[in-house]
């Protein structure tokens, strides 16, 4: 399933207005190579029926695919296949998917608001543009793509993934008790 999509940009999460998907595809509309794979369940059906009659009036219909809910290795499978990973959310606090992104050695483009920009360094580990600016995205998703194989992305990409190797689970949960255990010590 994955090959059939070709090169694609991924969003994880529910089909909600929050996600702001439509923004993505504004962009998606001014590259004409990349296609959009979408991974979550439907949360808001009027939602996902507004994205759909976008889809169509952009001609779109062939280049976004909705997969629904993707879990563990296939979902981690259909990330790191992904040229890089968007998450346009008008709000986000933590952000599970843009640190499993991360991992997979993703260029994350995320939109510049809440906790987004405390995760993703601009031109550092992945670029933060405005939330509703699909002009920017669309620049900045050209810029990764055509640009994938040079040093300055490769970088990225590798910082990206030791930084996912550094900050999983289990070894934030390792630092996590040894900071409880100094500040909590009764000596």
């Amino acid at each position: 399933m994955v090959k059939s999509y070709g090169d694609y940009i991924i969003q994880v999460g529910r089909i909600y207005p929050i996600k702001n998907y439509e923004t993505t595809l504004k962009a998606l509309a001014k590259n004409d190579k990349l296609h959009y794979v979408i991974a979550g369940p439907i949360s808001d059906s009027e939602y996902f029926k507004q994205l759909n009659a976008q889809i169509k009036e952009l001609k779109l219909t062939k280049r976004v695919h909705f997969v629904g809910v993707i879990r563990g290795i296939d979902k981690y499978y259909l990330i790191k296949k992904a040229q890089m990973m968007v998450h346009m959310a008008i709000w986000e606090s933590f952000c599970n998917v843009v640190h499993e992104g991360l991992s997979q050695g993703l260029v994350c483009i995320v939109a510049n608001n809440t906790a987004l920009p405390f995760l993703i360094k601009d031109s550092v580990n992945g670029y933060c543009v405005k939330t509703k600016d699909a002009d920017a995205l669309a620049e900045k998703i050209n810029f990764v793509y055509e640009n994938q194989n040079t040093p300055f992305v490769v970088k990225m990409k590798e910082v990206n993934r030791k930084y996912g190797l550094e900050n999983s689970w289990r070894k934030v949960a390792a630092r996590m008790d040894s900071f409880y255990r100094k500040t909590h010590s009764t000596n």
